[in-house]
């Protein structure tokens, strides 16, 4: 089934980020101390997350909060340098807005990039894991209370994530391991108790982190392929004896750009082929 989701706010930004027509391939999401990887990318047009309606400005630091239309091996693609997080204002439909725009600039995927804790051996500081699944422990399902014309949006989440796409991603990686996991998904602003840390554990996650299920979850709605990574930037709560603060991730974070680019770019290149 095809289904076009209406959405005032997504279609009213999509006029202004695609003046030149249809055609943009892909809507990329970098998090916490990514949001230059792309930077080298050719920039078409330009805009601060407060000139899109329903958006509104960026209030986390080490978020760049705009929005750039680039072109990538001659494809248009929409990159948020930033994103929108549940844990701002506690709204749902803010969190999913990259999804939402996505979906109105008829896009055919989402790739995800954010800043996590590690949770399993293999997901020590400096790793990077492809999201093969995720536990929603953010408290609240990002479609509730969304109606469709065909009642309640009753959605098969069992292959949120394009997990086919992990070994050719991977395979591209010279140099760089690239491990794959469960997110486990907590709301923030806090992070996690060492108890919740190792209730994730036990569950089966390898990561936990503030965001991507909002977006993940919304995309897979819009039917629309998700590929996510998350990049381990510390230890999560009690794994170690170091406090956890959001500079050091947003420092950890920024040390990882020439990773973050040949990560994104070997992803795009699965994805556009």
């Amino acid at each position: 089934m095809t289904l076009r989701f209406a959405d005032s706010e997504a279609d009213l930004a999509a006029k202004l980020l695609d003046p030149y027509g249809s055609g943009v391939r892909g809507v990329l999401v970098l998090g916490s101390g990514f949001s230059s990887a792309l930077a080298h990318l050719p920039t078409i047009m330009e805009l601060s997350f407060s000139e899109l309606p329903g958006l509104g400005e960026s209030k986390v630091p080490g978020h760049a909060g705009r929005v750039r239309l680039v072109e990538y091996e001659g494809e248009k693609l929409l990159t948020f340098e930033g994103r929108p997080h549940f844990y701002e204002d506690g709204d749902m439909r803010r969190s999913a807005y990259p999804a939402r725009l996505a979906a109105a600039l008829n896009s055919n995927f989402l790739l995800l990039c954010s800043a996590v804790g590690g949770l399993a051996p293999e997901a020590t500081t400096g790793a990077w894991v492809f999201v093969d699944d995720h536990i929603n422990l953010m408290g609240k399902n990002p479609l509730l209370g969304v109606v469709t014309n065909e009642g309640p949006p009753f959605v098969d989440l069992t292959e949120t994530y394009r997990g086919d796409l992990y070994n050719e991603i991977s395979s591209k990686l010279s140099g760089l391991t690239l491990e794959r996991g469960v997110l486990a998904a907590f709301s923030g602003p806090t992070y996690e108790t060492p108890a919740e840390v190792e209730m994730a554990r036990l569950a089966g996650a390898s990561i936990v982190g503030m965001s991507i299920v909002p977006e993940a979850v919304w995309a897979r709605f819009l039917e629309m392929d998700v590929v996510a990574f998350g990049r381990v930037v510390n230890p999560a709560a009690g794994l170690s004896g170091a406090k956890l603060n959001h500079e050091d991730v947003v420092r950890e974070g920024a040390m990882a750009g020439t990773e973050a680019v040949a990560v994104l770019c070997a992803a795009l290149d699965s994805l556009l082929k």
